[in-house]
């Protein structure tokens, strides 16, 4: 191993990469169809009643239960209950109201029939069984109560919770604000999408991917313009970042620019490591300058994407008070392929899924289709070989 190396495992940059990330500060108010995903700024409670009356859960009859028994009982019907209006009027002894799932239970009644449980015939309705007090009833708050705690500050906007703020009447909720993260492309190589490229020149995959990775982790990415590949362009393309709360060099890491981005960290603040034992994305390096994570990420695609992944990521969800293990879905499958064990180094090894097996589509860190083709990640340890058909754990990307 070369000594400008300073490396460290794939756990110990990732743990490095959290603890040198703050947790940022701002409220901002946001519709709630555009919520999905952040984070609750202010313990939100239960302005009314879910439901705020009592309501049938079955279309049938509404009834009171102290009319009926365990022989044949007769109720005479009176009248009907829909969904979105309250019956007018007391149903008294003897007598029942045709309801609608979801209509207000009338007064003085106490649970409701279904209509498959009856017969039906000159106005009244005969049934066989004793109907239980509420049965087929859902009670007035028995899904949220006012004053209740709906949702507590610093959690995270699921599909459920937005529901539950909806069931208010709520429009707009309270979130912390997202981080930036400034993602700067590099290389001379660099061309931008909707230019035709120069001679020598290709288009731009690594901030396009690693802006999706940052949008994905709860963040906002700001594309600033390349830095070319010379130290004080890199400079001053890092100064302009950080009025952000973090920085990316697209491909930072590369031949060319490697030396100028780790030279830079060094020179503005501190370089924590250049260099993680795995492949691909070994010259991956992170850095802190005023307080803020530097990342330097590989040139080629594939190392780029999974620098991303694996270090930026988590430094977004810390920054964004998103939780790391809603980060993560892992499935096990039988490995389709063989790898011999390295010494030195984890394999990260993109795979796709078929069933209960994985795939290998690796074709070389270069080839962005290592990872669109790819459906998860398997990790394979350093020093361990993976056989064929063995059970692996596959770490899924989306």
């Amino acid at each position: 191993m070369s000594s400008r190396w300073n490396y460290r495992t794939l756990e110990e940059a990732v743990s490095a990469s959290i603890a040198n990330s703050v947790r940022v500060r701002g409220v901002e108010r946001v519709a709630l169809d555009s919520a999905w995903g952040r984070v609750i700024s202010a313990t939100v409670k239960g302005k009314v009643d879910v439901p705020p009356w009592n309501r049938s859960t079955v279309d049938g009859f509404a009834l009171r239960s102290g009319d009926t028994s365990d022989g044949e009982s007769r109720l005479r019907v009176i009248g009907e209950a829909r969904a979105g209006t309250f019956f007018k009027g007391r149903v008294g002894r003897g007598k029942c109201v045709r309801i609608a799932t979801g209509a207000p239970m009338p007064e003085g009644t106490d649970a409701s029939v279904m209509f498959e449980h009856t017969d039906e015939a000159e106005g009244m309705i005969s049934f066989r069984r004793r109907i239980q007090r509420w049965e087929e009833v859902s009670k007035k708050g028995v899904d949220i109560k006012k004053g209740a705690v709906i949702a507590e500050r610093e959690s995270v906007l699921t599909t459920g919770l937005l529901g539950a703020l909806a069931s208010q009447g709520m429009t707009h909720v309270a979130v912390t604000r997202k981080p930036v993260v400034a993602v700067i492309p590099g290389g001379d190589e660099i061309a931008p999408l909707g230019k035709k490229a120069g001679r020598g020149q290709i288009y731009d995959v690594n901030s396009h991917t690693i802006s999706s990775v940052i949008e994905r982790a709860g963040g906002s990415a700001i594309m600033l313009p390349p830095a070319a590949d010379d130290r004080e362009s890199i400079r001053s393309s890092l100064r302009n970042a950080l009025k952000y709360d973090a920085c990316v060099f697209a491909s930072g890491s590369s031949v060319g620019q490697r030396d100028f981005v780790s030279g830079v960290i060094r020179e503005e603040g501190r370089l924590l490591f250049h260099g993680v034992r795995i492949r691909p994305g070994r010259p991956t390096m992170l850095g802190v300058v005023k307080r803020k994570p530097v990342f330097g990420l590989a040139g080629h695609p594939v190392s780029s994407f999974l620098g991303a992944h694996y270090l930026v990521g988590p430094s977004v969800r810390k920054m964004a008070g998103i939780p790391e293990i809603r980060a993560h879905r892992i499935v096990a499958a039988r490995y389709c392929g063989a790898e011999r064990a390295d010494e030195h180094m984890a394999h990260l090894l993109p795979v796709r899924l078929e069933g209960e097996k994985c795939y290998p589509v690796f074709k070389e860190s270069g080839a962005i289709t290592s990872i669109s083709e790819a459906d998860g990640i398997v990790m394979q340890p350093s020093g361990i070989a993976v056989r064929n058909g063995e059970k692996v754990l596959v770490e899924m990307l989306q």
